[in-house]
């Protein structure tokens, strides 16, 4: 791929600590954007030292369900990106506070988003108030067209970029 494409790499939790560090060090010369979930949400005490061994930034926050989660992950530090997901983190408002709590830690949000189209419309929303916004997450190009015929009004996605509707609501 070159430079000329930004890719994550999603470790969903799915590796030991001690074969993350092995990993993040084998993909660093990649230059990946990001790894996402690089061990366990609930071994978040692991994100420090892992993100003090490599360069590439380290996500996580889909399995994350308030901003009370959140917190004790923002003041143990090592993550670069947020990954709050509105379907299960409390909804627009609470990720919007989810937001200004990473920003306050200089951190930026790359909502998680792997149910609709309707919350990929819901979370562009979001994200278009976010002064900290990195990337959305989006399965909809995986999708049939009968779903998109079942949701009017959903944002479409043309060539990596979501155009916000100008009418009111979602």
């Amino acid at each position: 791929m070159g430079d000329a494409v930004d890719f994550g790499i999603d470790f969903h939790g799915r590796v030991s600590t001690p074969m993350a560090r092995v990993l993040l060090r084998e993909l660093a010369p990649f230059k990946p954007l990001f790894v996402e979930e690089p061990v366990l949400p609930e071994h978040w005490e692991y994100y420090r030292p892992l993100s003090d061994a490599t360069s590439i930034p380290l996500a996580a926050g889909e399995r994350m369900y308030s901003r009370a989660e959140f917190k004790p992950v923002l003041c143990a530090g090592g993550l670069s990106i947020l990954q709050p997901d509105l379907s299960h983190a409390g909804g627009i408002t609470e990720c919007v506070k989810i937001a200004a709590m990473a920003d306050v830690y200089s951190m930026v949000v790359a909502p998680h988003n792997s149910n609709s189209p309707f919350c990929t419309t819901a979370t562009a929303h979001l994200a278009a108030g976010m002064a900290n916004f990195k990337i959305l997450e989006t399965f909809d190009s995986l999708l049939e067209d009968f779903v998109f015929d079942a949701l009017p009004g959903v944002v479409p996605i043309a060539d990596g970029s979501v155009e916000l509707p100008q009418k009111p609501g979602i």
